[in-house]
């Protein structure tokens, strides 16, 4: 089978799946690769074994499948701030893509006390350390607070990601430059 033709896929953004193994398993026949999004779950009728049988949304059935793993992400949930807050950082709780607009998604210069760490979609490790780093040296004012004039370019950025269509699978997919920005 190989890996399947990109022209065969529509016009919607790629997803990237990482992993060491994973283009060698589909190239090996031991990953079979079907294109959509999972619309239902059974277990297989014709099998005493607890294999899975899958639904995909275009109608394609998949059969024998022995494990699922399904990561699903998060939803934020910043209920417990004040409606003020919530407004100030443009709070949508629908947005799973990238629910606040914030500076490098940590920070909002109109809150000066508080902040954010891995608040948007593929809250890697290296850019949480660096957004808790930038947070706790801003609340210990061992860092100075950010020019008005950046801030307001930062969260220029931050809506941009917001509202870009269509939306790739990662809002920030240049990982490297905003680990460069935030140290």
């Amino acid at each position: 089978k190989g890996f399947p033709n990109p022209s065969s896929f529509d016009s919607s953004p790629p997803m990237a799946s990482i992993s060491d193994d994973f283009l060698n398993l589909v190239i090996d026949d031991k990953i079979e690769v079907v294109k959509g999004k999972l619309s239902g779950l059974k277990a297989s009728p014709s099998s005493t074994s607890s294999e899975l049988v899958l639904e995909i949304d275009d109608g394609t059935v998949v059969e024998g499948v022995d494990q699922l793993i399904a990561c699903t992400g998060y939803k934020c949930r910043l209920d417990f701030l004040s409606s003020e807050i919530l407004e100030t950082i443009e709070y949508d709780e629908s947005d799973h893509f990238a629910p606040c607009s914030l500076c490098y998604e940590a920070i909002h210069p109109e809150l000066p006390g508080l902040g954010f760490v891995g608040v948007y979609k593929g809250a890697y490790f290296g850019v949480m350390e660096l957004q808790a780093r930038l947070i706790a040296g801003l609340l210990s004012r061992q860092l100075s607070p950010l020019p008005i004039e950046q801030t307001s370019k930062l969260l220029d950025v931050s809506r941009q990601i917001r509202t870009q269509t269509p939306r790739a699978q990662f809002p920030r997919f240049d990982y490297v430059g905003l680990m460069d920005s935030l140290a």
